[in-house]
């Protein structure tokens, strides 16, 4: 999954609308769009504003662009299969909140 949809995807899931969180950062609902769309990638800055407005660490944000395929170590692959249902878990804790 790619950042913004990852970035829309909690949004959603936290009920705010585009324009609301565009508010919340400082940005046009314009910009924010073309993050969502991943037309455009967010500053670092931003990315943290993006992560506090979402209650969510900006670690499990970037977790959350990865899958098994982005290793190549079978080992490395096995460990995330096994870390993502606990990711998960804590996201759905996190965005409950």
């Amino acid at each position: 999954m790619q950042l913004g949809d990852v970035i829309a995807s909690f949004r959603r899931r936290k009920r705010i609308d585009q324009k609301g969180m565009a508010a919340q950062l400082g940005i046009s609902v314009s910009y924010l769009s073309q993050i969502e769309n991943s037309n455009k990638m967010p500053s670092g800055k931003l990315l943290n504003k993006i992560s506090e407005v979402l209650g969510i660490p900006v670690t499990t944000l970037l977790f959350e662009t990865m899958d098994k395929s982005s290793f190549n170590d079978p080992e490395i692959q096995e460990l995330f299969n096994r870390a993502k249902p606990i990711m998960d878990e804590m996201i759905n804790i996190l965005l409950a909140e």
